[in-house]
């Protein structure tokens, strides 16, 4: 992964270092940006010609870099009415859940958090099959870290959270590319209280 270090880009909050990665807004895999506060130091985990401001050594990815760039003014068109919109539909997203799938329980703050990103846990039913569920309905979801996909592991960041492993293995993560129409959180709703309910033992109406 190619990275530009930006020393002392932000005034606050107390964050050291962090890292953009480009696929997140629309940008090509592969290239990122890494903030890393003035006077931390770094220690290369290549070393050699000394680029990337001597933070990580290696030919730079120009055309993804570009491409980065790119995504980034894209991105900043109208983002503030985009992040409302966004959030609007993740509240809706969440009270629905919250209210009408049995046992739902969101992770993580219920305003505090990115506008698009939604996540919940449901004790007893595994985060794979409500995935399944979901992507056979049309919806590609997360039931763990997206660096960690293909693995029957709890989140890392959960744990780290203090979540007992069983019932960070229900998780499953919602990220929103744009807002969704209330056709779709309906659906959504219907797929994970079938799921849950059949899990559980019961029966929806209709099946």
């Amino acid at each position: 992964m190619s990275f530009s270090q930006v020393a002392n880009a932000w005034p606050g909050p107390a964050v050291d270092a962090m890292t953009v990665a480009s696929h997140k807004f629309g940008g090509p895999q592969g290239v990122g940006a890494l903030l890393v506060r003035r006077h931390l130091r770094l220690e290369p985990i290549l070393h050699g010609g000394g680029q990337e401001g001597g933070a990580r050594s290696g030919t730079e990815n120009v055309v993804g870099i570009v491409g980065f760039a790119a995504a980034v003014r894209a991105g900043n068109k109208d983002v503030g009415t985009r992040s409302l919109a966004l959030a609007a539909s993740r509240h809706e997203l969440l009270a629905r859940v919250l209210a009408d799938v049995p046992g739902a329980r969101l992770t993580g703050d219920p305003e505090e958090r990115l506008p698009g990103h939604a996540s919940f846990v449901v004790p007893g039913v595994s985060g794979e099959s409500m995935l399944v569920a979901l992507d056979v309905a049309g919806f590609a979801v997360s039931s763990g870290s997206a660096c960690a996909a293909g693995k029957d592991e709890p989140s890392p960041v959960l744990l780290a959270l203090g979540m007992e492993p069983t019932l960070a293995q229900t998780a499953i993560r919602f990220t929103l590319p744009s807002p969704l129409s209330n056709h779709a959180i309906e659906r959504i709703v219907e797929v994970l209280r079938a799921e849950v309910l059949a899990a559980r033992g019961a029966r929806t109406p209709g099946r």
